[in-house]
């Protein structure tokens, strides 16, 4: 999307032969076109100081993109959504909400102040554009999109937000007032001894799981027509990122030093060196079912402000770092 973008920034008759997210620049319903809707891009690094640059990275292709962006600087940083929008805030009061593309320019306004301290994590959801906004301190954890909702697992649970039923049989409009969220999906009879989290990975959803005590991880399909879980044996050639905080899937063929059918699994350290977060990243494989045998251990020190990461595996573990346990909110 980048290159189209810059080919329209070229002169005003190439940008007038091609098809622009919105006339006046906002992103509203014309502006969530697939064409420039962001979804396979995470962004691993921010800076909304001096610099105000971003590094995007294409999760199916492997490619890294850094930009800088001087209207960032009007704003405080929020979270990035799983396909690489980034959520701001004003930082004048009352601190109104934005949606903001990095690739287009495109930007949404919502009339909903927002507390930075209280965000855990955010998701975005088109036609009509929503924004989801997970906050710390409850116990609900790992927000993903998928299949035009949004679902958490909840201590093996699924909840999922739905369309509300109109008693009269009308259609409505997808909106804030008729979208509801409940639980879709019981929890898996071993709910009580295990940590859940929820990914989307290759046009699928998956829950991975793992034992408090225990290093061996489980992964299932979560089907949501039959509304159960279907273990999986094998990811093939995806590896997964999880923590309490982001998930997600990546192509291992794309990225140098990550092993497919992994998971990489991004737990807080209580051994940093001070001015330090400290991550253990734990490797293990899926290939096979049932407990996995532990691939490697290592602790990942990740200076705060300054992450210069050395190999891919870094990058990630900050990516999906943890955040905190989210409730949910909602915004239209």
């Amino acid at each position: 999307m980048d290159t189209y973008m810059a080919l329209r920034g070229v002169c005003r008759s190439w940008r007038n032969a091609t098809a622009g997210p919105a006339v006046d620049g906002t992103m509203v319903d014309g502006a969530t076109d697939p064409l420039f809707m962001l979804s396979k891009w995470a962004m691993v690094t921010q800076s909304l100081r001096a610099d105000a640059g971003v590094t995007l990275v294409n999760l199916s292709t492997g490619r890294f993109l850094s930009k800088r962006i001087p209207l960032l600087l009007r704003y405080f940083f929020l979270g990035a959504t799983g396909g690489g929008l980034l959520v701001l805030g004003e930082r004048e009061p009352p601190h109104l909400m934005r949606v903001f593309n990095p690739l287009t320019g495109a930007m949404a306004r919502f009339n909903l102040p927002v507390v930075r301290s209280e965000v855990a994590a955010v998701a975005v959801t088109p036609s009509p554009l929503m924004v989801f906004i997970s906050v710390r301190h409850e116990d609900a954890i790992n927000m993903t999109p998928f299949d035009g909702n949004v679902h958490l697992t909840n201590w093996g649970s699924i909840i999922s937000t739905f369309q509300r039923v109109v008693v009269d049989g009308a259609g409505t409009t997808r909106s804030a007032q008729t979208i509801g969220i409940a639980t879709t999906i019981p929890p898996l009879s071993s709910a009580g001894t295990s940590l859940f989290y929820l990914v989307e990975s290759a046009g699928e959803l998956l829950l991975v799981t793992k034992k408090w005590s225990f290093v061996p991880h489980l992964v299932y399909k979560v089907d949501m027509v039959k509304k159960a879980f279907e273990p999986v044996r094998s990811i093939g050639n995806r590896a997964l990122f999880v923590s309490s905080g982001r998930c997600f899937s990546v192509d291992a063929d794309k990225f140098p030093g990550v092993e497919p059918d992994r998971i990489y699994s991004v737990e807080l350290s209580l051994t940093g060196a001070p001015g330090f977060d400290s991550y253990k990243v734990t490797k293990v494989h899926v290939a096979g079912g049932g407990p996995a045998e532990t691939i490697e251990d290592e602790n990942v020190l990740l200076r705060r402000g300054c992450f210069q990461p050395a190999r891919l595996v870094q990058v990630f573990a900050e990516y999906c770092k943890f955040v905190g346990y989210p409730g949910l909110g909602l915004a239209l």
